[in-house]
């Protein structure tokens, strides 16, 4: 069978044989209306769909298949046994349009109590590895995770990680490889297919958050592992970048405080062209927010480790000491952004304690020395600003000399001063700076 020459024929196609498929499932004749299915499907074949295109088939396809769906579920038993036809639709000729069925059939089948759930869902895990072409593998397997998300096994979550862990495995190893396929000058034409994409590996980091729940023990081990195990091992950067990033924002911030040491050591082990400070400023940024969180639900606190036992900024300082010492190709450009976001973390989490910021500061001027004074660009001269004059710290600082008794705002000229006052560094690296920017950093 051969696929439509462009989209929008292929899109004619697709309506055309799901009206036939309709017509033939109100007449209850099954094995026609299936026919015209493969047809349908055989569409989702074509190799010259890019990533949008595809996504635009996929998604008219599937309201066609729930409609398939919900017929075979109406009429099991009396009309057919889906145990049959889940035997049956594997005979179909072309790969593709077999796998589709095979999955819709299944999980149709999963919604009776007497169907061998866990035997249907390996058998349809298994299979899925039949498609070994990026584009369509990703979306086989995302199909996949659409139609068991309400099926899985509810007494086993061990199970259910699995499975899902298994696929999202296999789908970040599709979503690598189509950085490799084709000729060279088309790299940055498929590294932006790729992003187009990388919702569909995601999505199944967010169905384990959903899984697990509150079971930190199966998160640390083996949840967290066997993810980060996948990012070290795959070497690429677009997926370090991201997989890290919504490791980050889907699971919960207890988890993150739990294994912080963890997550900060797999970031030395990445591709050396991932940025590392967007990983890190998102991690302090959730960090920041569980605490924001906690002193809302208890205003009198006056001490996060109230609330956790254990020393979030020590865990962040032996990070950048040891990451400082194992990447000194760091620029300056890339190192102080990661200093900014501990400085950040340390005034929410440890407000009154200028050692912190002392030793950052001091890791910085160790830094600019290491680097040579002379070779610091007008680039680097305004990150200093932005540190030095803390834009980006989020304080609650205002450029009144004043501020209202009780309130939580602070005077930045107030908390400058304390700052030359107590940190011996961030002294030592105004004195390094032009005259000018000396000024701007403590107006």
């Amino acid at each position: 069978m051969a696929y439509a020459d462009s989209p929008e024929n292929a899109i004619a196609v697709i309506k055309q044989r799901t009206a036939l498929m309709n017509r033939c499932l109100s007449q209850h004749k099954l094995m026609e209306s299936l026919q015209h299915t493969s047809i349908m499907l055989t569409e989702l074949r074509n190799p010259n769909l890019s990533p949008k295109k595809y996504y635009e088939l996929y998604v008219i396809i599937f309201d066609s298949l729930t409609n398939l769906s919900t017929y075979l579920i109406e009429n099991h038993p009396q009309n057919h046994h889906l145990a049959d036809l889940y035997e049956l639709v594997q005979y179909t000729g072309n790969v593709v349009p077999r796998l589709y069925l095979m999955i819709t059939v299944g999980t149709s089948y999963l919604t009776f109590n007497e169907a061998p759930k866990k035997e249907i869902l390996k058998d349809m895990i298994e299979m899925c590895r039949g498609v070994q072409n990026p584009i369509r593998g990703l979306f086989l397997r995302y199909y996949l995770s659409q139609r068991t998300k309400e099926l899985l096994p509810e007494d086993d979550p061990s199970f259910n990680s699995q499975f899902i862990m298994n696929n999202f495995i296999e789908m970040n190893k599709l979503w690598v490889r189509l950085q490799h396929q084709g000729p060279l000058r088309e790299r940055e034409t498929r590294t932006r297919e790729r992003k187009e994409l990388q919702i569909l590996v995601g999505s199944q980091l967010v169905r384990l958050s959903q899984i697990i729940d509150d079971n930190f023990q199966m998160y640390k081990q083996d949840i967290l592992p066997t993810i980060l195990e996948q990012v070290i091992q795959c070497r690429d950067l677009v997926s370090q970048e991201y997989l890290l990033d919504v490791i980050c924002q889907v699971f919960a911030d207890e988890f993150h405080l739990k294994t912080l040491d963890t997550l900060l050591q797999t970031t030395l082990h990445l591709n050396p062209d991932v940025s590392i400070n967007k990983i890190v400023l998102t991690l302090v940024d959730r960090l920041n927010d569980y605490v924001t969180r906690q002193l809302e639900d208890d205003p009198n606190a006056t001490s996060t480790n109230a609330y956790l036992d254990m020393d979030v900024f020590g865990t962040f300082w032996d990070y950048l000491t040891v990451l400082n010492h194992e990447r000194p190709d760091l620029s300056l450009q890339q190192f102080i952004p990661l200093v900014e976001s501990v400085i950040v973390l340390s005034l929410k989490w440890y407000p009154n304690n200028f050692d912190n910021l002392n030793k950052l500061f001091e890791l910085v001027l160790q830094k600019t020395k290491d680097y040579g004074q002379k070779n610091i660009s007008l680039e680097s001269e305004h990150l200093f600003l932005v540190l030095l004059s803390f834009q980006n710290s989020k304080l609650q600082l205002t450029s009144s000399t004043t501020a209202p008794p009780n309130s939580p705002v602070t005077s930045k000229k107030h908390f400058i001063f304390q700052l030359i006052s107590q940190c011996q560094a961030y002294k030592n690296i105004l004195a390094l700076q032009s005259i000018s920017l000396t000024k701007k950093s403590c107006q």
